[in-house]
Formats: C-alpha cells, sequence, structure tokens
C-alpha cells in the first residue's frame, strides 16, 4: 500500500483486500502516513503479517482462521475494529503487536484467550457508541486478577476456566467478575473427563 506522503499528510483508505488460494500475506504500508483498511479476507488465509511506520487499523478480518496474527512491525499503533455482524476469534491465533481493540458496530463478537487480553491491557478495549449487542468471550481461564466490569463491552458474555491448569484453580482475590452495574454473564467450568 503507497501513498503519496505530499503534505498535508493523510491516513490513506483501503476499501478492502481479498485473498483467497494463499496462506500467508504480507500488508506493507509504504511511507509514513497511516492506513484504515475497511477489510481483509480470504478463505484459506493462515498467518497475516502487517508492516507499517504509521499507524495501521483493520475495521474486519472476514472468513479468517489465522494462525499468526503479526503487526509488530507496525511502528505506530495497530488497532483491529470489531464492526457489524461479523466475529473475529483469535484464541487459536499467535497474536502479536496488537495495540487496540475497538468495538464499533452491531452484533460484532471477540473471542480471545486470557493471556491474549492481558497482554493487550483491558484499557486498551473501548467502545463506540455506535456499538450495540458486541459481546467479548474470554477462555483458559486460570485464576488471573482482572477487573471484568472495567472492560469498556456491552457485555463480558462468557468466561471459560482453563481445563489444563493445574487443580484447583484460586481466582485472584483481586478479581472482579461483576458488581452492581455490569459483570460477566457465564462462568463455564468444564468437566473432566472420566470414565
Amino acid at each position: 500500500i503507497v501513498n503519496l506522503d505530499t503534505d498535508p499528510i493523510r491516513p490513506v483508505h483501503v476499501a478492502g483486500i481479498e485473498i483467497d488460494n494463499a496462506d500467508s500475506i504480507t500488508v506493507n504500508v509504504a511511507g509514513t502516513s497511516d492506513a484504515i483498511i475497511e477489510t481483509i479476507s480470504g478463505s484459506t488465509l493462515e498467518d497475516l503479517i502487517i508492516v507499517a511506520a504509521g499507524d495501521v487499523t483493520v475495521r474486519d478480518l472476514e472468513n479468517a482462521e489465522l494462525d499468526i496474527l503479526d503487526a509488530s512491525g507496525v511502528a505506530g499503533d495497530f488497532t483491529l475494529e470489531i464492526t457489524n455482524w461479523h466475529d473475529v476469534d483469535l484464541t487459536g491465533t499467535d497474536v502479536s503487536g496488537l495495540d487496540a481493540v475497538i468495538f464499533s458496530g452491531t452484533n460484532g463478537d471477540l473471542l480471545v484467550t486470557t493471556a491474549q487480553l492481558l497482554a493487550l491491557g483491558i484499557a486498551n478495549i473501548s467502545s463506540t457508541p455506535d456499538s450495540e449487542n458486541s459481546d467479548l468471550y474470554v477462555t483458559e481461564y486460570a485464576g488471573e486478577a482482572i477487573d471484568f466490569t472495567a472492560i469498556d463491552v456491552e457485555d463480558v458474555e462468557n468466561v471459560t476456566f482453563d481445563d489444563s491448569a493445574p487443580n484447583p484453580i484460586v481466582v485472584d482475590p483481586a478479581t472482579v467478575f461483576g458488581d452492581a452495574l455490569s459483570g460477566v454473564k457465564m462462568l463455564t467450568i468444564l468437566a473432566e473427563d472420566s470414565d
């Protein structure tokens, strides 16, 4: 992606990038301007690598079951938006370089592991006034100290405990699952297999 980089430098807007029959792509934003990419999609896409000198915002990841989302080559901030009617599942993805998540549409959900949530930081999750019926799902929770009420999302729909963690899982006393105004709608504890 190339911008002219003439004064005044404005963000380059990309309507979409659709890649089929490719396992891996690298999006390289040339120059110093920021980039806003409306959609990135690919029916067989597994690895998405983004490189840029400025900020990059991807407003939608469609049809992507990524193994790798690598934005560590973005010198500025890399932001992922959760928009209308699209769910983004990162629980099976090796994520690096993600600086912010914005819920900006209707019925858009994000699924992350607890490790991904802590790496991102709950302060870096936000919702716009247009966000509606947008949910966050958190997996592999093993008792870490998290104030789920401080996450700026309409609902933390489900927190699933990590069934591979040593038993018993002891929840940190600083954890807040809910208060008088908001809270996690469902806690899921997976049963162990038995004979």
